[in-house]
């Protein structure tokens, strides 16, 4: 009797129990937006905008139950009780304050969650976790919310891997994403790309969810990347394509995979022939006139004798989209918008130049080999943050229209393993006071040629531009109160809202990193301070007032002597470049807006011309 007296005991304490939490909800929606729902926390997120995050705010507030929920069950926030449809005072709102969702009847509690709100955007995720590889697409979807009722909150299809190379062996993984539609034709469903602009950025059906994992403040590619984009020369085609992009943007978001919370990630744009406006493939007419590839897109993944421009053999294969270490990105060998082919002899030829051209005949023919504005202030970039990783491998090289010309642009790449933090996201091999140099050879075993035969020679003064560029910088993008200060913004931004401690309590509390995030903004300050100093005293830089004087810095213009369009570079954004004829006339006056300029020589007669640029003075023969 004892015994069947304790199992029934057991048995209503087991109803009791479960029927303490038998009710949900379908849906709750603020303002007429669906919260977000986090299954595994019973927790509902939803985003507000950075201004709204700390002031009292009222909202409208609609949900259903779950199917089978009493009728006569109600619901509280926070103690109040609230009816569907109701507009509800949640006060003072901070990214720390969570509120307690409670369904009730009567007395006794049904089901409990909490909500919270972030200024940051929700990504959501839906695809099944097994199928995800790193090499091939899986098919899902993504729905993108951001802070305002005009952000996309489709649910679009997309084709979903994993992406990186050594950060795949850790749990927080990165991804790649491709948009895509379903096109049904004679009752077979294909899938065509798809594009989207998400978080006012770009529309494109290329996206990446970088998950920044070997960094544990999850900020330095972000920041680098920002930097890159303020402070660089435009590449050498730009006033023909004022909207290109020789970098990428990016938003930091929280993201849900099956409507489970996976932390921080940075949505970003990725480098392609959109963001660079380079020239569309062309295709030949039915009488026989070929294809015509025009714009190239090369990306360096290995440190290889061809990405370090140190050797190079031929063996390359127009229809692999891969080669020693370069995989060509347009025109693309495979995928939905593949041509089949590419073009891999400009490359080659680009590093035979580096690698087997006379001395002389590097200085007379670099200028039209490569975009030299554009590749310093790479170096002068990749220097600053002593970027082991993106001296060879990591970078973009980019043809605006190989018909036109075949001169060489760069792009950055993948820069978490900067700032202090080598690219496995350890610090001993960051002393920031060596020289960069030393430290890319003792690391990467060999350095890149090119910059290497650029220094050693001094070609086209590439080392006095090394200087007077530095010295430009450092009065502004190079300060290290600047450089600190954009690591403060977003990681106070991220504080503010609470992501911040929701990426260090998912992630970094389980890899034991909590105390390295917390003393993370000291160290990478104390080494920036430092690093800005060694190179104060490399490049003899001088805090001061007075203007740069340009005396080293040769104008560099190509080809000399000219028979139709003149590129003149070494210009200083905002100076005034004339042209005179030898009786002293002058025929053209023009502001530099770049640091590159296209001077149309065609209807000029054969003769000796003077350009003029600031203090400078160059010699230009019109055949």
């Amino acid at each position: 009797m004892k015994q069947f007296f304790f199992l029934l005991l057991s048995f209503t304490l087991l109803c009791a129990t479960s029927n303490a939490s038998i009710a949900s909800l379908d849906n709750l929606s603020i303002n007429g937006r669906k919260a977000v729902f986090d299954k595994v926390r019973n927790e509902y997120s939803y985003i507000l905008t950075e201004e709204q995050l700390h002031e009292e705010i009222t909202k409208t507030i609609e949900f259903a139950f779950s199917s089978g929920t009493p009728s006569d069950a109600y619901l509280t926030i926070n103690g109040h009780v609230v009816q569907s449809g109701d507009e509800f005072s949640f006060g003072d709102v901070t990214g720390a304050k969570k509120f307690r969702i409670m369904i009730l009847k009567g007395e006794n509690e049904l089901g409990e969650m909490n909500l919270y709100f972030t200024a940051h955007p929700i990504v959501q995720l839906y695809v099944n976790e097994s199928n995800v590889k790193s090499q091939n697409y899986t098919l899902g979807k993504i729905r993108v919310n951001g802070p305002s009722s005009s952000t996309q909150l489709d649910t679009l299809d997309a084709n979903i891997r994993y992406r990186g190379a050594s950060t795949l062996k850790n749990p927080k993984k990165s991804f790649a994403i491709k948009l895509v539609h379903p096109v049904t034709s004679n009752e077979t469903v294909q899938y065509e790309n798809l594009d989207k602009s998400f978080l006012g950025m770009r529309e494109d059906n290329s996206w990446i969810l970088d998950a920044m994992v070997i960094d544990p403040i999850r900020l330095r590619n972000r920041v680098s990347t920002d930097l890159w984009n303020d402070f660089s020369v435009k590449p050498y085609y730009f006033a023909k394509e004022p909207k290109a992009i020789n970098g990428t943007r990016g938003k930091f978001v929280e993201l849900y995979i099956n409507d489970t919370y996976n932390g921080l990630y940075c949505l970003t744009e990725t480098v392609n022939r959109k963001q660079l406006k380079l020239k569309k493939f062309k295709e030949g007419s039915s009488r026989g006139i070929p294809d015509t590839i025009r714009g190239l897109l090369y990306k360096a993944v290995k440190s290889t004798a061809p990405t370090l421009m140190r050797g190079v053999s031929l063996n390359y294969d127009n229809a692999s989209e891969s080669w020693d270490g370069w995989e060509s990105k347009y025109p693309d060998a495979s995928g939905l918008d593949s041509l089949g082919y590419t073009d891999w002899k400009p490359l080659y030829d680009a590093i035979v130049f580096v690698v087997y051209s006379t001395n002389a005949f590097l200085a007379e023919k670099v200028g039209e080999q490569f975009d030299l504005p554009v590749f310093r202030d790479y170096y002068l970039f990749i220097e600053l943050l002593n970027a082991k990783d993106n001296y060879g491998k990591n970078t973009y090289l980019s043809i605006y229209d190989k018909t036109q010309s075949k001169k060489i642009s760069i792009t950055p790449w993948d820069l978490d393993g900067v700032f202090g933090r080598y690219w496995d996201g350890s610090t001993s091999r960051c002393n920031p006071r060596q020289n960069y140099n030393a430290f890319t050879k003792a690391n990467e075993n060999e350095q890149n040629m090119f910059y290497k035969r650029l220094m050693q020679n001094n070609v086209c003064g590439f080392n006095d531009s090394l200087k007077l560029r530095y010295a430009q910088l450092r009065k502004e993008y190079f300060k290290p109160e600047n450089l600190i200060a954009r690591f403060v913004r977003y990681n106070d931004e991220l504080v503010a809202d609470g992501a911040a401690n929701r990426e260090v309590q998912y992630w970094l509390t389980r890899s034991g990193r909590v105390e390295e995030y917390l003393s993370e903004m000291s160290y990478l300050s104390t080494w920036i301070n430092a690093r800005v100093a060694y190179l104060d005293t490399q490049y003899g830089y001088i805090d001061t007032d007075e203007p740069l004087m340009v005396t080293a810095l040769k104008l560099h213009a190509v080809p000399n002597p000219v028979s139709s369009l003149l590129i003149v570079s070494n210009l200083l954004p905002g100076e005034t470049v004339t042209l005179h004829n030898q009786q002293g006339q002058l025929l053209r006056e023009q502001r530099a807006e770049f640091e590159s300029m296209a001077i149309d020589f065609s209807g000029y007669s054969p003769g000796l011309y003077i350009l003029k640029a600031g203090n400078r003075t160059e010699k230009i023969i019109k055949q």
